[in-house]
């Protein structure tokens, strides 16, 4: 396979770090350095993301064009050893002076991480897209029960879930109703607000109640988002209370969750960018292992685990 040089934004850092695992893994030596990944973007078409400041107060900014190759790579690398750092024994690689990757031998554990590297990255996926993706519901909703714990009532409201089956079925005004039902909220919207033909989930993926266990209301209420999109940000309110309040009466508080596969961190644990996680409750891939700890079994019988093992036999064409 080839692993294309991506254009993601010079100031992404963790998208980079994952570039450089997935290259990692296709190594024919199971190894790559900054020196390799420079010598990548040698060209000069290739070296407008290097050129390009991260902000006026870039401090890299009066380093010659090669100084600014090394150091971003440096930096690069840098994410890669807080991941080895923060991870353990379920980081695949031993990184080392923020300089080189190297492959470790791989176990489930290690195999469940480059699942969600590999949903980060669709674009060199396209077979293996509706299994990645349909799957990454299914370990939101584990990690989410994990997180709430037993007193959560949670299901699958987004249609596409590929593990899971959900009460929630019909023309998009049947499904909105059940989940009104579910909140014990009052539907505001008829049959003819809908396309009758429609069956769209309003692009809400998870749902679920914590309540007293009796039939008053008073409740915390429970919607979130799966997106395996870069720009999973632009889209995080569509499942928060303003959204919902379009279908239904929202008289109780409701958390509103975004899950990404991407290690959304910067060196140090910061989020990436700290304004894009307002108004949600981000549940990213650091998270997202550490509530799948006990769930490694539901990924080995996953159609995702035949997808990640058959990943990580092939190797990187160099052209």
């Amino acid at each position: 396979m080839r692993l294309n040089l991506p254009n993601y934004n010079k100031s992404d850092r963790f998208l980079w770090a994952d570039y450089v695992e997935l290259l990692c893994l296709t190594s024919i030596d199971a190894f790559i350095s900054a020196s390799d990944m420079e010598d990548r973007v040698s060209l000069p078409s290739r070296d407008v993301f290097i050129n390009g400041e991260d902000s006026e107060n870039d401090i890299h900014q009066n380093l010659t064009q090669d100084e600014k190759r090394d150091t971003f790579w440096a930096d690069v690398m840098g994410v890669c050893e807080y991941r080895k750092k923060i991870y353990g024994d379920a980081y695949p690689f031993e990184s080392t002076n923020n300089r080189t990757l190297k492959r470790l031998p791989l176990s489930d554990k290690n195999l469940f991480y480059i699942y969600f590297l590999m949903s980060s990255h669709l674009k060199y996926f396209t077979d293996d897209r509706s299994v990645l993706t349909g799957e990454f519901e299914y370990f939101s909703l584990l990690s989410l029960k994990e997180y709430l714990g037993p007193k959560a009532f949670l299901n699958i409201f987004g249609k596409n879930s590929a593990k899971l089956q959900t009460q929630f079925k019909g023309s998009e005004f049947d499904r909105f109703s059940a989940l009104a039902e579910m909140f014990k909220e009052r539907m505001i919207r008829t049959t003819d607000d809908f396309n009758k033909y429609s069956t769209g989930d309003g692009g809400i993926d998870i749902v679920g109640t914590m309540d007293f266990h009796d039939k008053h209301v008073s409740r915390i209420l429970i919607s979130g988002q799966c997106k395996c999109q870069i720009d999973w940000d632009a889209s995080r309110f569509s499942s928060a209370e303003l959204s919902l309040a379009g279908y239904m009466s929202i008289t109780q508080p409701l958390i509103n969750f975004s899950f990404v596969p991407y290690c959304f961190r910067r060196v140090g644990g910061g989020w990436a960018t700290p304004q894009n996680v307002s108004g949600v409750i981000l549940v990213d891939r650091q998270r997202l292992l550490n509530l799948n700890e006990q769930n490694l079994d539901c990924f080995r019988n996953s159609k995702s685990y035949k997808v990640v093992k058959k990943f990580i036999t092939l190797k990187e064409d160099i052209v």
